[in-house]
């Protein structure tokens, strides 16, 4: 008798088939989590962005400007402003991402003690990217949030 060594067809494509399967779900988990990884790096830059056009107020005593660059589309571009010169500009966030603006808003002061002299009101940040969905709150006091409230 002759002993055979190896794996039968049927067992090497139930193996491939059990990767595949494996594979499948692992790719759409990793899509996932690269989609709700860009939309967390953009809400945090539009944290960090207005957090720093609040300080730059306090630092040097003068309002600041946040804009929107084009046609009141904060997705697209934001500028900030001293005294009519551009101190930082923040180019577009991720491909499909739209930012909607409590009060269609296409800009913000900070006054001189880092409150929001314009509008003076809370104002809210609604980003959108695919099925994700992410808040930025910016007080009147100034302070930048992700989420939550005032």
């Amino acid at each position: 008798m002759r002993s055979v060594k190896g794996f039968t067809l049927i067992e090497l494509m139930v193996t491939i088939g059990l990767l595949a399967i494996g594979l499948t779900l692992g790719v759409a988990s990793y899509s996932g989590s690269i989609e709700r990884s860009r939309t967390d790096a953009d809400v945090n830059e539009l944290v960090h962005v207005l957090s720093w056009a609040r300080l730059q107020a306090i630092n040097s005593s003068q309002e600041v400007s946040v804009d929107a660059v084009t046609d009141d589309n904060w997705a697209l571009a934001i500028s900030v402003t001293r005294d009519g010169e551009i101190i930082r500009s923040l180019p577009g966030f991720s491909a499909g991402a739209v930012v909607n603006v409590t009060g269609d808003i296409s800009g913000l002061v900070f006054d001189s003690l880092g409150g929001l002299a314009s509008p003076g009101s809370t104002v809210s940040f609604n980003y959108t990217r695919g099925d994700q969905q992410r808040s930025v709150i910016l007080c009147p006091t100034g302070r930048a949030q992700s989420g939550g409230q005032c």
